[in-house]
């Protein structure tokens, strides 16, 4: 019996330490602690008063006894809480499971309105229960298994046994945050470089991919003078390719050798389908230094620049009404100059006299303080409407609920 046990604790830790990168392997934990105690149903509730993205509530029972729960189930249960006599014990002695019936008389159960409201139709007759409290209160973590009405409270060795639990979920509930808030903030990060409308590389000395922007994967998709060549970044020219790893060579040894970084290289990338070559400038990127004891943080690297001068810059007239005070058609002749039309090609795609767009360039030169229209483009371009694309992949706010809700991964390459 006691090997048995010890079997199915093994199990049970080795299922929440799962669930550490993917949340969607609660479940699993759950079911695993509803067998290691005997239990008809538990559940795991975590509640982050400083990130609420965090906050989960998951209830697991047996498939062929269900208890009713549903959304106005869980507002009553979130309700009733700070007066729930169970939670209330369990508060009193934060990380000690305890058997509801140890404290408590059926009467006195009974009578608390989460039981008349939440516990009778959930079928959780006997609960065993443990809190964890964060640092400075700020979160709460309650971990329940229950038994349906007609079997028997859990005992003395049932606490001591949810009690072997405590250390790994606190363990693993910190490690899930941590990998969370760092895969937040690096999606956070690679949906504002999405944003560049410039393919922008992170390879190593070699020229392995690190990773690549939205933008560099289309010039990649294109296969024409860039290629993915089994993860490394290669030039379709021989000779251009050469020159490409020379320079990155020289870009990243500055770091090994501890000198002042190499100045920034440009060259250009040679089409076939097209006449324009891509314009292309190679960057030493610092390591990231952390102390993590593996060797591929430590891997000096560099961050190669990409541009299509064919690709018009994309610049929204809303956008350049709400930063110059442009109007409207002000705007949208703007947003022709800048994309390489000359004034008469301009007047033409808005169907406008040529008259009426020199009107309006010289109202823009006004609200500028320019006389030229060089000068009135090259202010554009310095500012950063410029560099914000009309469609990107995805948005920060969806990556971070995505992170948290299916556990994906980091979109890195591979080492």
């Amino acid at each position: 019996m006691a090997s048995a046990i010890n079997k199915n604790l093994m199990i049970t830790i080795e299922a929440l330490y799962d669930a550490v990168t993917d949340q969607r392997k609660w479940e699993r934990v759950l079911r695993e602690m509803c067998l290691l105690l005997e239990g008809d149903a538990a559940h795991l509730g975590h509640f982050d008063h400083e990130n609420p993205l965090f906050n989960v509530s998951l209830l697991w029972t047996d498939s062929q006894d269900k208890c009713y729960w549903d959304a106005e189930i869980q507002q009553k249960f979130e309700r009733l809480m700070p007066e729930d006599p169970r939670l209330i014990l369990c508060n009193r002695y934060p990380e000690k499971p305890i058997s509801c019936r140890m404290y408590l008389t059926d009467d006195q159960l009974h009578a608390s309105k989460m039981w008349q409201e939440v516990l009778q139709y959930s079928k959780a007759e006997y609960s065993l229960i443990v809190t964890l409290l964060g640092s400075n209160n700020k979160t709460l973590t309650g971990i329940g298994v229950f038994r349906n009405p007609g079997k028997v409270p859990f005992d003395q060795e049932e606490c001591d046994l949810m009690g072997e639990l405590v250390p790994h979920f606190k363990r693993a509930f910190t490690l899930h945050k941590q990998l969370a808030s760092m895969d937040m903030n690096q999606r956070m990060a690679m949906s504002a470089l999405d944003h560049i409308p410039m393919g922008l590389f992170v390879v190593t000395g070699e020229g392995k991919i690190r990773f690549s922007n939205d933008s560099g994967q289309e010039l990649l998709n294109q296969n024409d003078g860039l290629s993915n060549r089994s993860g490394y970044l290669s030039l379709k020219m021989a000779n251009e390719d050469r020159t490409f790893h020379r320079y990155l060579g020289s870009a990243v040894k500055t770091f090994s050798q501890g000198t002042s970084p190499t100045p920034s290289q440009t060259f250009s990338v040679t089409r076939r389908k097209v006449a324009e070559p891509l314009w292309a400038m190679i960057s030493p990127l610092a390591s990231s230094n952390l102390p993590l004891g593996v060797g591929i943080t430590d891997q000096p690297m560099a961050v190669v620049f990409i541009s299509d001068p064919r690709k018009p810059q994309e610049t929204p007239p809303e956008l350049l009404q709400r930063l110059f005070g442009f109007t409207r058609r002000e705007a949208e002749v703007v947003e022709q100059l800048v994309s390489g039309q000359s004034l008469q090609e301009s007047a033409k795609i808005l169907d406008i006299s040529e008259q009426t767009a020199r009107s309006h360039l010289k109202s823009a030169f006004g609200k500028t303080q320019t006389t030229r229209q060089s000068d009135l483009v090259r202010m554009v371009l310095s500012s950063p409407v410029w560099i914000r694309k009309t469609t990107t992949p995805s948005d920060p706010k969806t990556n971070i609920e995505d992170t948290l809700k299916h556990g994906t991964q980091f979109r890195l390459f591979s080492p």
